[in-house]
């Protein structure tokens, strides 16, 4: 991934419907202020792209793939968002 990118995998997702949950959640955890080393506050932000296997890709290649697609998207919808491969913007 580049820099300013990271993955999460999320194995055995009971209902894939809970992944609009966690991804509300992961974006809140990251907006919470945080004190760097010579004592400044500091917060960041992130968008979220999501593709869910096998439905978005049945192969590491394809998943990350169409998650990089859906994440340009969230950032193009105003970014601190998530939106899920094939998802309408």
């Amino acid at each position: 991934m580049g820099g300013d990118e990271f993955v999460v995998v999320i194995e055995e997702l009971a209902d894939p419907d809970e992944v609009a949950g966690l991804a509300e959640e992961l974006i809140a955890l990251l907006g919470q202020p945080f004190k760097l080393s010579q004592g400044q506050v500091a917060s960041i932000g992130g968008s979220i792209g999501i593709a869910l296997f096998p439905s978005d890709g049945d192969d590491v290649d394809s998943l990350l793939d169409n998650a990089d697609a859906a994440l340009y998207l969230a950032k193009k919808a105003g970014r601190n968002t998530w939106r899920c491969h094939g998802q309408a913007d």
